[in-house]
This record gives structure tokens, C-alpha cells and sequence, in this order.
């Protein structure tokens, strides 16, 4: 299948799943003695940077939560203020909150005593516009999802800090609107992946970025704010102890199909399966054949 052919989704409407395709029907002409060589064989294609969600490790997302803290990140407004987009950060990395549901968290939807923090409002943004929309997008939107003390701890000083009342909206600008999402990503984001060692400039003015290859030369998506919240997920669905269906609440999926796609491969787990396999018996135990039918064993 060549869909899956070297373990992740490689379709065919990619360079190198067409290559690999090709290959592999020139090499049936050639096993045939239709053709001497097969011409397909030593083309390389320059590797392609996976469309899949990119997942941070626990160590990129500890570094990019340090490189968004940096004392430079915003220059304006007080020190609190300019600690805002590190508890945005927070929020999206230990709460699983979409864009849009940050920015609509009010004071009294965070309730520190019980740590617990509720979705029940959104913010879009059309055209560069924002606007409180007083519901999110689907039932399953609206939740409540527990906080981890550290995020307690910084929202509790971000809500003392600034001096915000019950009906605030926890995050805005200077001028009390919401952040756009360009303008986070240019001001905010971008540098710190750079400062995070996720990114490179890709030109002298520092407009544009592209994601670094991997240590094997792979290349990976470039990280969006979005990327926090996909590592929670994947982090919970992936933890073991989790049931799937209450990860599928915590995230605020309607379906659980959508959360199954953050379930991957556990490192290690094929040494495991191995391990299982070659501890067992090297022939299997005969089965007591049921009388009037023949040994099941040499069916």
C-alpha cells in the first residue's frame, strides 16, 4: 500500500509517492525481462515537509514556553502585560484551548479554587476584525476542562496583576480589543520559534520563517500556536491511562474520530510485541481435535 508505505501518509499525489509507485511498476517490467534496468531506480526527490499536525515534544514545548516569556517578546504596556501571550501559551498547552476560546475566557469562567477553567464563549476574527461570539461553534465546544497548578498559579497572577473584574475578558491589547492572530504570529510567535531553535529566517527583514529538519533531515511542519493545543491532545491520548472518550470531551471534538487521529505509535512498542512473540512456545500446543472433524493443527 503505498499510501503507507514509509510509515506515514504518502500519497500519491506527492513527488516521492509517485517516484516510489513508479518504482515499483518499473520493477515488475524489469522482473518480467521487458526492461533491462529499471530507469526509476536512484531518483531522489528532495524530502517534502509533512502536512501532518506537528506535535512538540515535552522539551520544544518547554523551550518555546521560555523563548515567549523572553523580557523583549512585547515592549509595551506593564510587566503583566507584556507576560500575556506566555499564559496564552499556558492555556492552549495545559487547557487544549483553540485559539478563538482563549482570547473569550472571562474572569469568572476560571475558577481557581476547584481548577477548573470553562469554555462557554469564542472570539472570532473576519478580515482582520474581531468579535465576542456568546457560544462556540459546537455543543461539544462548551466544557470545562481541569487546570494544572501551574496554570492556576499564572492566571491567578495575571488576573491580580492587571486587576481584572468578573466579566473581563482575560486577554486583550492595550486598548482593551482582542489580538489578532497576525499580529501574535508576527510579534510574538515567529521570533520565538526562531529563539527556540524551531525556525529559521528565511529573509533579511525577518517577515517570513521556515520550520528546521529534524536530526535525520526530515522536514516538519512549521509550528502554529494551534501545535500547543495538538500536543496536549496527543499527549493525553497518547498517556495510556486517559480513556479516549474523556480526552475527546477535554479537547471539545463532536466526534471521536477526530481524537482517534492523534493516537500514534508508542515508542518502544514494537520491541514489545517482539519481546511477546519470541517468548512464546515454539511450536503452538495441539488442540484437542473436535470429535467427527479433522486436526485443527493441520488445517
Amino acid at each position: 500500500d503505498a499510501h503507507h508505505s514509509d510509515g506515514h501518509r504518502q500519497g500519491f499525489h506527492s513527488a516521492s509517492g509517485i517516484v516510489s509507485l513508479l518504482h515499483r511498476i518499473l520493477e515488475v517490467a524489469v522482473d518480467d525481462g521487458t526492461l533491462a534496468r529499471n530507469p526509476a531506480t536512484g531518483v531522489t526527490i528532495r524530502p517534502e515537509a509533512k502536512t501532518d499536525k506537528r506535535i512538540f515534544t515535552r522539551d520544544e514545548a518547554m523551550k518555546m514556553l521560555a523563548a515567549v516569556a523572553a523580557p523583549d517578546r512585547v515592549r509595551r504596556g506593564p510587566e503583566a502585560r507584556r507576560r500575556q501571550p506566555w499564559v496564552m501559551c499556558m492555556v492552549m498547552l495545559w487547557a487544549g484551548l483553540r485559539w478563538g476560546e482563549v482570547l473569550g475566557v472571562r474572569v469568572r469562567d476560571v475558577n481557581l479554587l476547584k481548577r477548573r477553567l470553562s469554555v462557554v464563549q469564542v472570539v472570532e476574527e473576519v478580515s482582520g476584525k474581531t468579535r465576542v461570539k456568546e457560544y462556540p461553534k459546537t455543543d461539544a465546544g462548551r466544557r470545562t476542562v481541569p487546570m494544572t497548578e501551574a496554570l492556576a498559579r499564572a492566571l491567578e497572577q495575571h488576573v491580580t496583576e492587571l486587576g481584572l473584574r468578573p466579566g473581563d475578558l482575560l486577554f486583550t491589547t492595550t486598548t482593551g480589543g482582542s489580538m489578532t492572530r497576525s499580529s501574535f504570529r508576527s510579534w510574538v510567535w515567529q521570533p520565538a520559534l526562531v529563539q527556540a531553535g524551531l525556525a529559521t529566517w528565511t529573509d533579511d527583514r525577518r517577515t517570513t520563517i521556515e520550520a528546521v529538519a529534524s536530526a535525520d533531515g526530515e522536514l516538519l511542519p512549521l509550528p502554529t500556536p494551534h501545535s500547543l493545543r495538538h500536543s496536549y491532545i496527543s499527549w493525553l491520548a497518547n498517556a495510556g491511562n486517559v480513556p479516549l472518550d474523556t480526552v475527546r470531551r477535554m479537547a471539545g471534538h463532536e466526534s471521536i474520530l477526530t481524537t482517534q487521529q492523534y493516537l500514534h505509535a508508542v515508542e518502544g512498542e514494537e520491541e514489545q510485541v517482539l519481546a511477546g512473540l519470541e517468548g512464546a512456545p515454539a511450536r503452538p500446543r495441539a488442540l484437542r481435535p473436535v470429535e467427527g472433524s479433522q486436526d485443527v493443527t493441520h488445517q
